[in-house]
């Protein structure tokens, strides 16, 4: 059966809109718009988007366990954000030194941390991914990255995903949730040769299946990764679809970001959404102590 995407941005035009995260206590989903540099959110209560301008881009969002501040990933590593007033304070850059690469995706996993990945303008073997443990600790997970992008867990919180766009394929590890370590790397999506576009942001699903936006394929699609088969695609109406997470009261609607191909593209950096049948898993906060100074 097919299923028809809602436009859920009418009557707002935004760029690269990506980062997507159901806040479910305020009932708001958060995005990001790379192009103008904004964070936004829209309200379930009142369908309305609000703006806040950043002082430079932010790629990725984290909140605190009891929503006391938020954390940006920035180009120049994690950054205390001002939700009201959109300054950014300095806390982590473990790549100040590298010239061509700036920090992409990013989210908070099973064990409170905050993991974000890198992407070299070059699309280079040079970027990475690190986990964050808090605002003086950061380390090195992954080396040897292109483009990291979408990040997710298994429901049970023994697996972690992580995509290399570059090498169309999405990565599963074992992750140990008390100790933060990732292991056995094995490729459990692949793109290589279907002429779908290219693997982009994604969420997990309650029963484990993998949501994947897809960047110059016009779609979302649907991905068991222990078989490594698609279950179903999802048309979008922009081609590059950047990332997707689950949302509303009960967990059942699916909210895509995109991004437009120029700026005639009406289609393209906004945000739809889909009523499923399945349910998509909380987001996970910051652990209670992640912010030292607090």
């Amino acid at each position: 059966m097919s299923k028809q995407v809602e436009l859920l941005s009418k009557g707002y035009q935004f760029g690269l809109t990506e980062g997507p995260q159901w806040n479910e206590r305020e009932r708001r989903l958060y995005f990001i718009d790379a192009t103008h540099n904004t964070v936004n959110y829209w309200q379930q209560a009142d369908n309305s988007i609000t703006t806040v301008q950043a002082e430079e881009m932010v790629t990725a969002l984290a909140f605190a366990v009891d929503d006391s501040y938020v954390v940006g990933v920035t180009p120049h590593g994690a950054q205390l954000f001002d939700l009201v007033g959109g300054n950014l304070s300095n806390l982590l850059d473990p790549e100040a030194g590298i010239v061509d690469n700036r920090f992409n995706d990013g989210k908070v996993g099973p064990d409170g941390n905050f993991w974000a990945g890198t992407i070299s303008a070059k699309r280079t073997p040079t970027a990475a991914l690190y986990c964050f443990y808090d605002d003086q600790r950061v380390e090195l997970k992954v080396s040897g990255v292109h483009n990291s992008n979408g990040l997710g867990w298994s429901p049970d919180g023994k697996t972690f995903y992580h995509t290399d766009t570059t090498l169309l394929q999405v990565f599963a590890y074992d992750f140990d949730v008390a100790t933060s370590t990732i292991s056995n790397q094995r490729v459990c999506v692949d793109f290589n040769g279907l002429d779908i576009g290219k693997p982009d942001g994604l969420c997990v699903d309650s029963q484990g299946h993998l949501w994947i936006g897809h960047w110059a394929g016009g779609q979302v699609s649907v991905w068991n990764p222990m078989t490594g088969e698609m279950l179903e695609s999802i048309a979008v109406p922009a081609k590059n679809v950047t990332s997707c997470t689950f949302g509303g009261d009960d967990l059942q609607t699916l909210f895509i970001t995109t991004a437009q191909e120029d700026e005639q593209d009406v289609v393209g950096g906004q945000i739809y959404c889909l009523k499923t049948q399945v349910k998509g898993l909380p987001m996970a906060r910051l652990h209670d102590h992640w912010l030292t100074f607090k």
